[in-house]
């Protein structure tokens, strides 16, 4: 006996079933589909050919700064205003003086006002292309820069400045500065490209040297910190040692070290290490206080010496010379003095170099302003 389908058959049951197995698989596949996008929320990639690169607006890993940070109020204030005022600003000041954290605490400060702010460091690359490329990351995303020929990178970067306020910080500018009194041509188009740079983007330098020749730059000397700072500094590095030394010890320490606060930072690691006697250590440190050395330095800063190094190693033969002599003074000198020490005929010109470098100071005579000293 054959099997046939009648047509009330197909109308009355078979197309029902098949209706409702299809609206049930249907069903199912929905299903199964909101459980996989449920699984999976979150973690869909974007459909396209190259990712996405987003700059943070606000980036200065770039710029080696130390945790430790107290005091420098009225200067934060200070940096403050000028960056209303002046498009290129200078911290000036020898090595290890804070100028670098001083720059990247003035920055969390005023980042409301820009709408990116990003750090460059100029320690170990001087160069045009280098900075181009380092910028242009930031600004166009680092697939956009390959294949740019160095006359269309640059042209894209000024372009891209000139859109929006930015505060870039630029750090370690004495090496450009060196780099150009060594004759590197390179130097002269970095700093050309700067001055070409849009006004909506403003410079905060970090420098041992001054000027840096950038237009409508403004300098600003950092000095040594205030002692309840100095001797904050010292207390961070001592860590829970920190109650074995009496405020007043760690106050003298400091004020041998002229409130440093790198030399600071170098004797609490020195004495947090130690594992002699409060009384003893601290006797030590006073003996060895500017060979001290703290644990996870940068290279160029592992010692209160090797903070100078910079500076010292790019000095004239004059320069050096003048510098270890009138070390033994205590106090202010004159040229005069400093001339007769160094057995140098002239030695207002090499004083002034020196002043330009940070590695020494010129001042006025109380009631005596005509008189020049130098510390």
């Amino acid at each position: 006996m054959g099997w046939y389908l009648t047509q009330d058959f197909v109308v009355q049951v078979l197309i029902p079933v098949l209706g409702i197995i299809v609206a049930l698989s249907c069903t199912y596949i929905s299903i199964q589909l909101v459980r996989i996008g449920l699984k999976h929320r979150g973690k869909v990639e974007p459909i396209v050919s190259e990712p996405l690169e987003i700059s943070p607006t606000f980036d200065l890993s770039a710029i080696y700064a130390p945790a430790s940070f107290h005091g420098r109020e009225k200067e934060l204030d200070a940096i403050e205003a000028l960056l209303q005022e002046h498009r290129v600003l200078t911290l000036l000041g020898m090595g290890g003086i804070g100028k670098s954290v001083l720059a990247c605490k003035a920055a969390e400060r005023v980042k409301d006002r820009f709408d990116a702010v990003w750090g460059f460091s100029f320690k170990t690359d001087t160069t045009l292309q280098n900075f181009l490329n380092e910028i242009g990351k930031r600004l166009l995303g680092k697939g956009a820069i390959e294949g740019l020929s160095g006359e269309e990178l640059e042209t894209d970067v000024l372009n891209g400045l000139a859109d929006a306020r930015r505060l870039l910080i630029l750090d370690n500018f004495e090496t450009v500065l060196h780099a150009q009194e060594h004759g590197d041509t390179d130097v002269d188009a970095l700093l050309g490209f700067l001055n070409r740079i849009s006004p909506n983007a403003t410079l905060l330098i970090t420098s041992r040297e001054a000027p840096t020749h950038l237009t409508g730059e403004k300098t600003i000397q950092v000095p040594s910190l205030d002692r309840e700072p100095a001797v904050a500094v010292i207390r961070d590095e001592l860590s829970i040692k920190q109650e074995d030394y009496k405020a007043d010890v760690l106050s003298e320490i400091a004020g041998k070290l002229s409130d440093h606060p790198l030399a600071c930072r170098l004797i609490g690691g020195f004495l947090a290490e130690s594992s002699l006697k409060p009384d003893q250590a601290v006797k030590q440190a006073r003996n060895l206080i500017t060979k001290a050395h703290a644990a996870n330095v940068d290279p160029s800063l592992s010692s209160f010496d090797g903070s100078l190094s910079l500076s010292l190693d790019a000095l004239s033969a004059d320069e050096r010379r003048l510098i270890e002599a009138v070390s033994i003074f205590e106090g202010p000198f004159t040229a005069e003095a400093a001339g007769f020490i160094a057995e140098l005929d002239e030695p207002i010109p090499v004083l002034d170099r020196l002043c330009r470098r940070s590695l020494v100071e010129c001042g006025k005579v109380p009631h005596y302003p005509k008189v020049e000293v130098y510390t």
